[in-house]
């Protein structure tokens, strides 16, 4: 790691991502915090975040996930989630195609929701996982409490839907 001070701000270089920390104070505990996060990648600097695209069909609702799930970007997921938990949705499917990384807070937030659709009968099932991805989910076991399947077919089939 390196770390670059300026006179606004200081840089901190990872291997892959680099956190820019601007001089912003919170105001609970007076610390400063990082507040832009970029990550290392072609010509420049991008911003890493998350997009989720949501399509709802009569037998299922599939949540197509793209970049890295993380403590920021998975506020985005739990209000997706917990739309999901308010209409019931019987089966949620999640396509982790284009999903790079998953952090502690988003494994959370997948057993949240997999509890709360226990409650109405909610099946869960995750597929198109990245090999760095699923052996995360294989190291803590989690592979064991989600179905996880090759793509979308395989996962529909091992759910029950036709």
């Amino acid at each position: 790691m390196a770390c670059l001070e300026g006179r606004n701000f200081t840089t901190k270089l990872y291997p892959r991502t680099v956190v820019i920390v601007f001089p912003r104070l919170r105001k609970s505990n007076q610390k400063l915090i990082p507040n832009r996060f970029f990550s290392r990648g072609g010509a420049g600097f991008k911003r890493v975040g998350m997009t989720i695209a949501k399509i709802s069909l009569p037998s299922f609702t599939l949540l197509e996930l793209a970049g890295e799930i993380d403590l920021h970007s998975s506020v985005s997921l739990k209000r997706e989630l917990t739309a999901c938990v308010e209409e019931r949705a019987q089966v949620l499917l999640l396509d982790f195609r284009r999903v790079g990384y998953i952090d502690s807070s988003g494994l959370a937030l997948l057993i949240e929701y997999l509890k709360m659709s226990s409650q109405f009968g909610g099946k869960l099932a995750l597929f198109g996982l990245e090999k760095k991805v699923a052996s995360l989910f294989a190291l803590v076991r989690l592979d064991q409490l989600f179905i996880i399947a090759e793509d979308q077919d395989a996962a529909l089939a091992r759910l029950g839907v036709a």
